[in-house]
């Protein structure tokens, strides 16, 4: 197959390791999206050959995979992850021994029409746990999330597809963040039509950690957190994901 201009050789049951994936799908007979041939009849992906060759290793020989040590080609190779609908290595979620999703919203509302918006919301933790990453509503879009405490960008997912309703976006690394401080999570989104959420609630509680969410400052949305007009009631950040200790 040639993905990007970069060609590779491997076998069926390694593209179906993960069979609810997009790419397992391709190749099982019931493909999500027509093939595509380059002028050698090879089956031709448009993603960035560099990185799928760290996602083929993965689908190869998961238990003993190595990333890049490079941060930049890091997120490529975990942005295929997600664009392929590959399962995270459960090696990335060693830092902690439990895994809490927050919801904000308890109801969404569809056709949110909007381009190029940013959307911010503000939170605190009651203990310290790792950020996992970010639920995001979408649809036919695009979207780059950061991460800040005070103006410090702690970590950063570059633009990526948003094609199901609540896209999950995984960081790189967890983020550590310390119980009582203020963090904003970041999202611009580009493109359409998209879901967002309302009623949404200051106190989250889920086993023993308190997530609490908070508007942005007004000071703070000239400095690019947020120019659409959302709240702590409303919003496309439906989700976060921590990791904690027990």
């Amino acid at each position: 197959m040639n993905v990007g201009g970069r060609c590779f050789e491997t076998t069926l049951p390694t593209l179906r390791r993960y069979p609810s994936s997009w790419l397992a799908s391709q190749f099982s007979g019931s493909p999500r999206a027509p093939f595509i041939f380059d002028d050698s009849g090879r089956v031709f992906l448009d993603r960035d050959g560099e990185a799928f060759s760290y996602v083929l290793e993965y689908l190869r020989s998961p238990d003993t995979w190595i990333l890049p040590s490079d941060t930049y080609l890091k997120e490529k190779v975990f942005n295929e992850l997600r664009h392929l609908e590959i399962p995270l290595p459960e090696t990335y979620t060693l830092v902690y021994t439990k895994t809490d999703v927050v919801n904000r919203f308890p109801t969404s509302t569809t056709f949110w029409s909007y381009g190029n918006g940013v959307d911010a919301i503000q939170f605190s933790i009651s203990k310290k746990a790792y950020l996992m990453a970010v639920g995001l509503y979408g649809g036919s879009n695009e979207a780059e999330i950061k991460i800040y405490r005070g103006t410090v960008v702690l970590s950063h997912i570059p633009r990526t597809p948003c094609n199901q309703k609540v896209t999950i976006f995984y960081f790189v690394q967890p983020v550590e963040l310390e119980r009582g401080e203020d963090y904003v999570v970041v999202c611009k989104v580009s493109g359409g039509t998209t879901s967002y959420g309302s009623n949404g609630r200051e106190l989250v509680v889920v086993g023993d950690m308190h997530v609490r969410f908070s508007t942005i400052e007004p000071s703070k949305v000239c400095s690019g957190y947020s120019n659409n007009g959302t709240s702590c009631g409303s919003g496309q950040i439906p989700q976060l994901i921590f990791g904690v200790t027990l």
